[in-house]
This record gives C-alpha cells, sequence and structure tokens, in this order.
C-alpha cells in the first residue's frame, strides 16, 4: 500500500472484481492478493518480480528475439494453446498483448540465465513493479493458484459450519497489514487499511478452518486406508547416494560397486568426494527408475540418474513399507485425503466469477 506510487488503473478495476463464489461466500481479487499476503506467496512474487526487472534494465540485449518466440511457444503448449484462436483468445480474455506477454517471457528468460554479473545493479523501484504487476500476475498464473487456495478455505468453512471470527489484533492480520504497506498491490486509495483488516480477518478464519479440517481427517481411519492403498508407492528407501559431475564417473562408479565389490567410502574417495545418507520414496524417485527404485533389493546399486546438478547412483541399504508411525507418511496421507475432502466439498458449488 506504497502512497507515492499512483496505481496502475487496469490493475485496480482488476482487483475491485468479483473472483470466486462458494455457496453464500464470494471472494474478490483483492482477496486473492491479500491471502498471498498473509501465506508469503505475493512477497515472494513480489521480490522475485523486482529481480527480474533488474535483469531486465542492466542485460535486456542477452535473450533474442527467437528465444522469446521459442519460449512463447512453450507457454502456449503448457496451458494447451494449441492454435493461434486459442492463444488470442486467452490474451483478449485477459486483456493482455502478446508484447505484455513477451516482455514477461523475456524477464523469465534473463532470470533462468543466472546472470551473477547483473544482479548487483540498482533494485527495481515502485513505479516500474506496478507497471508490469497485473501483466505479470496474470502470465505466471499468481492469482489462479491463490484462487485454488481460496477455493480450499471456502469449502473447509462450508464443512466447519461457517466463518468463526479473527480479531484485527490476530498475528497474522497485523503481519498482513505490514506487508500490505511494503507492497505496491493494493493502493491505498484504494483500498484503505480498515477495509483492507477486515478482509485479512476473514482470510485468516479461512486459514483456520482448513486447519480445523485437516485435525479432523487426521484423527480418521481414512489415514490408515490411504498409507494401505498407496503401498508401493510410499515404499521407503534407504542408502548412501555418490554425487558426481560426468555421468562417466557415476557409471564407473557403479560398475567399482557393483562388479568389483569396493566399498562405498572407498569409490567416494577415488572420486574425491563421499557419499551422503539419503531417504527416498518410490513416488519421490526419478520417473525413469521408479521401477528400478520400487524392485531394488538391499545391497543392490541404483542408477545412474541426473539431476539439474550431479549424476547420482544409490547403495540401497534399508527398503520399508509403509509404516502407520513414518510421521512423513502420515503427513502426506492426512494432505492427500484433506485434498479430497475439500474438493467434494468444493465440488458443483465454486463459481469463477473472472478469468484469472
Amino acid at each position: 500500500m506504497t502512497a507515492a506510487t499512483a496505481p496502475d488503473r487496469a490493475w485496480v478495476a482488476l482487483l475491485r472484481r468479483p473472483a470466486l463464489r462458494l455457496a453464500a461466500e464470494r471472494l474478490d481479487v483483492v482477496d486473492l492478493v491479500l491471502l498471498g499476503l498473509l501465506d508469503g506467496r505475493w512477497a515472494a512474487f513480489e521480490a522475485d518480480l523486482r529481480r527480474r526487472l533488474r535483469l531486465e534494465a542492466v542485460a535486456r540485449d542477452r535473450v533474442t528475439v527467437a528465444q522469446v518466440r521459442a519460449r512463447a511457444t512453450a507457454f502456449r503448449y503448457a496451458r494447451g494453446l494449441v492454435s493461434a484462436a486459442d492463444f488470442t483468445a486467452w490474451l483478449s480474455e485477459r486483456s493482455l498483448t502478446l508484447d505484455d506477454l513477451s516482455g514477461t517471457l523475456a524477464r523469465e528468460l534473463l532470470d533462468d540465465l543466472e546472470l551473477a554479473d547483473v544482479t548487483a545493479g540498482p533494485p527495481a523501484g515502485a513505479r516500474s513493479v506496478a507497471d508490469v504487476l497485473r501483466v505479470e500476475a496474470l502470465s505466471r498464473g499468481i492469482l489462479d493458484a491463490l484462487a485454488a487456495t481460496a477455493v480450499r478455505g471456502l469449502a473447509a468453512a462450508q464443512r466447519t459450519g461457517g466463518l468463526e471470527t479473527v480479531a484485527a489484533d490476530d498475528v497474522r492480520v497485523q503481519a498482513g497489514l505490514a506487508s500490505a504497506r511494503a507492497s505496491v498491490a493494493a493502493p491505498p486509495d484504494v483500498f484503505d487499511e480498515a477495509a483492507v483488516a477486515e478482509r485479512l480477518c476473514r482470510l485468516a478464519a479461512l486459514e483456520d478452518a482448513v486447519a480445523r479440517v485437516r485435525e479432523e481427517v487426521a484423527a480418521s481411519p481414512a489415514i490408515d486406508r490411504r498409507l494401505a492403498e498407496r503401498g508401493l508407492d510410499w515404499l521407503r528407501l534407504d542408502g548412501e547416494q555418490l554425487s558426481l559431475t560426468r555421468e562417466g564417473a557415476a557409471r564407473e562408479a557403479r560398475l567399482l560397486l557393483t562388479l568389483d565389490g569396493v566399498a562405498m567410502a572407498e569409490v567416494g574417495a577415488r572420486a574425491g568426494t563421499s557419499a551422503q545418507a539419503r531417504t527416498v520414496y518410490v513416488e519421490d524417485a526419478p520417473r525413469e527408475l521408479a521401477g528400478a527404485f520400487a524392485a531394488a533389493a538391499p545391497g543392490e546399486v541404483i542408477g545412474p540418474w541426473r539431476t539439474d546438478d550431479a549424476w547420482h547412483v544409490l547403495l540401497l541399504t534399508h527398503k520399508t513399507p509403509p509404516r502407520a508411525d513414518d510421521a512423513r507418511l502420515r503427513a502426506r496421507a492426512t494432505d492427500e485425503v484433506l485434498d479430497d475432502v475439500l474438493a467434494r466439498e468444493a465440488a458443483g458449488r465454486t463459481e469463477r466469477l473472472c478469468v484469472l
């Protein structure tokens, strides 16, 4: 709510629009922004945008038109916008132009380059952020993601019999107000502090409703049933993982372990590194190796596989089926069952009131 920055009219018009309704409860677009300020996502989004704008100010020439076109094609296909007509309609529904989207994608490309040599430039000012806030929020889908969170909260409130009032002095409400003051997203000449505080009280109550439903779910027999249903996906594998920079080195390490019987500590020493303890569930294993993880027996070596930064091999030492006393798995099961409960509560009762 930075008073020194005049609000963008199109952004303010969007903030004022109704966003969604579930049964008798309705939230506006500004509520979605405030929800993001409550849970930290909006502050992170603005900080990321400021960083990208700083990169754009000093390094825009490092991204070519061809790169932006290729990124636009990937953007279209990721959203099922295969035809030009579909793409044009998507832009039109959000009052965006191709130039708007191209600017967002160019900044995204600069971010991907990890230009450490230019990140020390002056921070982007509030005016620069305000000028592109609507375009970035719509193009990057943060409002849509926040709407999904809001639906969960409204569904939980319906299940628990309505919202329980949260006081204005609630720690979350005061933190949300502080975040709003530092943000350019909800200008004070449009939404004064009293109105913002009132909205934050309601949104905090939605968070509480979700927490109450989660407690209900966590104590239900559905958790043990979900653990049984996910027996294969949630097999726990413990072992020693060696991470190396080259694929050839990882393959050589596997041969030393499997054919020559060299101990993992010695293999790591030869490679100038050391193995680390690793726990992985089959569900989280690399997709192409999920079968190998599920079928492996203690003493076997899995891999190599690649992540963004290294090649890995894993010497499996223990394999454990899902257990009721595994806190991580119980939390996963609770989250899954909670998702199902809230989705059923919202099904057929949720109405999106504007395009996000």
